[in-house]
């Protein structure tokens, strides 16, 4: 909408998007191999937490995206509905991005310290944490997605209502 360097390889977002689906899919399956107490072991009594909540719904959603990225699925739910479903998955960036800070805030992990994002904005004498990367990546998605909404209502035209014809008796 911005870019008009980046029209040709629109083309492209799909597959991207897709390749990023089965990315989270992958990390999403090696959750209970990575931290079994807490994934595998400890799923009950996890299930409830809010990271579970949080990546849950932003996986569901993906699938969902996943499963009707193709031709005959808009035609079968129809243009305007099948744009509108593939727009969830800002709000499943959004989710994913909120479990990102609350992990990070709250040692959600063996190699995670409450600490870790302020530190490294504060001194940058490391690589980043990986979880800041993305979201950085997710904020800038979502705000792009916000600022093209909000263009489109700056430059929306007012209505301007049909003149009422005067009769001649009134």
């Amino acid at each position: 909408y911005f870019f008009d360097f980046l029209d040709s390889k629109v083309v492209y977002r799909k597959y991207l998007g897709l390749l990023g689906y089965f990315a989270a899919h992958i990390y999403t399956l090696l959750l209970p191999v990575v931290q079994p107490a807490r994934y595998w072991y400890g799923f009950a009594e996890n299930f409830w937490t809010s990271d579970f909540l949080l990546g849950l719904f932003a996986m569901t959603i993906f699938t969902m995206m996943a499963l009707i990225s193709n031709d005959r699925a808009m035609l079968a739910i129809g243009p305007v509905h099948w744009r509108n479903l593939l727009r969830l998955g800002y709000l499943a960036f959004f989710l994913l991005i909120i479990r990102a800070m609350m992990n990070e805030s709250n040692s959600i992990g063996a190699d995670l310290r409450p600490e870790m994002w302020g530190e490294y904005l504060r001194h940058f004498n490391s690589l980043p944490p990986t979880r800041l990367l993305f979201s950085i990546v997710g904020i800038t998605v979502v705000f792009l997605r916000l600022a093209v909404e909000f263009d489109k209502w700056r430059k929306r035209k007012p209505e301007i209502p049909a003149p009422v014809p005067v009769t001649p008796e009134g």
